[in-house]
């Protein structure tokens, strides 16, 4: 193998687990297309997240109650272009129609929620035991996480199911803080996230 073929390897290897939302910068043209597989899915997609254990690391705030054997679940929004630019490619990424469906929270969804891509989202809530009467208290913002690397895995939004982290940040404003024991506080749950049949 010449020097040439031996450097676009290693280098076509080394993103191949790049963040699915994040312009990877790449000198190899080969490897543009791998770097954004598996990361769409049709709007409206289903798919069913279920909890198969809490993690050692979990804060265990619970303000968003799940336990191992419940399912909750969340809907593909519309596909769009990110990344792009001088010096980097842009990638399809599906963002997130909404919050989490069927799961008791110790807060109500306000407005509408904010979409990273990959079934990653932000929402704004409202938290009336800590801050009764403000209607912006805080947000969440939930998130799936490989084993291999730090951001969204490859092949999340693929027929296949996979075994992911799933992570819940609840943060609540500056203001509450007095009247809250976990002013920012992460659980982390080991989740098989599985997409559904479209009738």
């Amino acid at each position: 193998m010449t020097g040439a073929k031996v450097e676009r390897a290693a280098s076509c290897k080394g993103v191949v687990f790049a963040a699915l939302v994040v312009a990877v910068v790449s000198s190899a043209s080969g490897c543009r297309a791998r770097d954004c597989d598996n990361d769409t899915a049709p709007e409206g997609t289903r798919f069913q997240v279920e909890v198969l254990e809490e993690l050692p690391d979990s804060n265990r705030c619970h303000l968003f109650k799940v336990e191992p054997g419940d399912s909750f679940f969340l809907t593909a929004g519309p596909t769009v272009e990110v990344g792009g630019g001088e010096d980097s490619h842009s990638c399809l990424s599906t963002e997130v129609a909404g919050p989490p469906e069927g799961v008791a929270t110790d807060f109500e969804y306000a407005g509408g929620c904010y979409s990273g891509g990959g079934l990653t989202g932000e929402c704004d809530i409202q938290f009336s035991e800590v801050c009764p009467g403000l209607e912006d208290a805080g947000y969440v913002h939930f998130y799936f996480r490989g084993s291999e690397h730090p951001g969204p895995p490859r092949g999340l939004l693929d027929a296949i199911p996979s075994v992911v982290t799933f992570e819940i940040l609840t943060s609540v404003r500056k203001e509450c803080w007095q009247n809250s024991p976990d002013p920012s506080c992460t659980d982390k749950y080991r989740v098989r996230i599985s997409r559904l049949v479209q009738e």
